[in-house]
């Protein structure tokens, strides 16, 4: 990329998505000062600069003396400039000081030597404090159709989280990339990348955003006997609700066979716990929402969309429509998610008649074997990806 286009890729992100004109003032003499600094920093600083390492990176040859003496010339000119400068345009960090950081960054790896630039040493630290704390989005590895993916989306929403969504198209095997292998091991979704912390595992990562990310404590209060609730409710969905949900679904998708009406009867026997559980909640832990909420809207989500028959427990249905209604962004998020668990669905429960929605009466297949069976393998990682954070095969 050109040198030059960068500063007006600086420029355009300034003034396009910051959040107020701090970055890139709106004021005509701040953004001439900027101006002038960035072409300074291209005509003279980063010129001078280029003309004194070309000769060693493209030719191997010793540089000239005299270009590094044009360097400190230039650096001389910025020291000065400095002087009573807490950044380059004012007391507030600026287009302009991300502009020359990284040419004066650049010189300070390469060994030039800027100590006797206090000005200029002294800005640099300043510099490094303030850019530290702008903080990168998250990377948010995703596949849109696992419920466990729009959980963790749900809360980020929540938290007014910004994530830069990475979709990975399972389907074409980009999970087994060597650098998506290099983030998580276990190439599993969904995945964060906080700056360099990557973290796996929905329940994890729900507890981990909300501790980090929270403005105040009500969605992971520090109180432990609240915490310890929450985490008895994360073990028995993953334990108990989830496990039984992946007990039911895994053979029509993993081997194309019926699914064992046993199954679905330890199902409803985990959502009667749940229901009566519920009974005098206003949410999963209390009266405010809280990860515990987040985690078990994943399988309950995915139970709705396909097909399992809530009705019957008026707790859990009640409590559903509040998480919908408190969480924001529910209807946005986990449209695209539920469409495609009740399309996929359907095609595959279609053949058994085993859910109310699909009918309820259990039966033979309607296609033939070997064609139940291919189908099914197309389908077993998309399965595993909707409903768990697994996609391991």
């Amino acid at each position: 990329m050109s040198y030059k286009r960068i500063r007006a890729i600086l420029t355009y992100l300034a003034e396009t998505y910051g959040k107020n004109d701090s970055i890139y003032p709106k004021d005509p003499k701040i953004r001439a000062q900027i101006a002038r600094l960035q072409f300074f920093d291209l005509d003279t600083l980063y010129a001078r600069l280029f003309a004194y390492m070309i000769p060693v990176i493209h030719r191997g040859m010793k540089p000239d003396p005299k270009d590094l003496e044009k360097i400190h010339e230039s650096l001389k000119w910025l020291n000065s400039y400095l002087e009573g400068h807490f950044f380059a345009v004012e007391n507030r960090i600026t287009v302009a000081d991300f502009t020359l950081i990284a040419t004066i960054g650049f010189m300070n790896s390469s060994g030039i030597d800027l100590s006797k630039y206090p000005n200029i040493s002294s800005w640099i630290g300043r510099c490094r404090q303030q850019m530290k704390e702008i903080k990168m989005p998250i990377d948010f590895y995703y596949h849109p159709a696992s419920s466990p993916c729009m959980s963790v989306r749900l809360l980020g929403e929540t938290l007014g989280i910004n994530f830069n969504l990475k979709r990975l198209n399972l389907e074409e095997k980009e999970h087994l990339s060597p650098e998506y292998i290099d983030i998580n091991t276990q190439h599993s979704v969904p995945t964060i990348v906080d700056e360099d912390f990557a973290l796996w595992e929905s329940r994890a990562i729900l507890t981990y955003l909300a501790e980090t990310y929270g403005k105040n404590d009500s969605i992971y209060p520090k109180d432990p006997k609240i915490r310890a609730q929450i985490a008895r409710l994360q073990f028995f969905d993953l334990d108990t609700l989830f496990a039984r949900l992946y007990a039911y679904m895994s053979p029509v998708f993993n081997k194309g066979l019926k699914p064992d009406p046993k199954d679905l009867e330890k199902i409803h026997e985990s959502l009667k716990w749940l229901n009566s559980y519920l009974q005098g909640h206003f949410f999963a832990v209390g009266n405010r929402i809280t990860v515990a909420d987040f985690t078990l809207i994943a399988t309950i989500g995915f139970m709705n969309s396909s097909g399992i028959d809530l009705s019957k427990y008026p707790n859990i249905s009640s409590w559903f429509g509040r998480c919908r209604q408190q969480m924001k962004g529910y209807d946005k998020i986990t449209k695209e998610t539920d469409e495609i668990v009740r399309n996929l669905l359907k095609g595959k429960l279609e053949n058994f008649q085993i859910i109310k929605r699909y009918g309820t009466e259990h039966r033979e297949r309607k296609e033939p074997e070997e064609h139940l069976e291919r189908d099914s393998r197309s389908c077993r990682g998309i399965f595993l990806s909707i409903i768990s954070d697994k996609y391991q095969f």
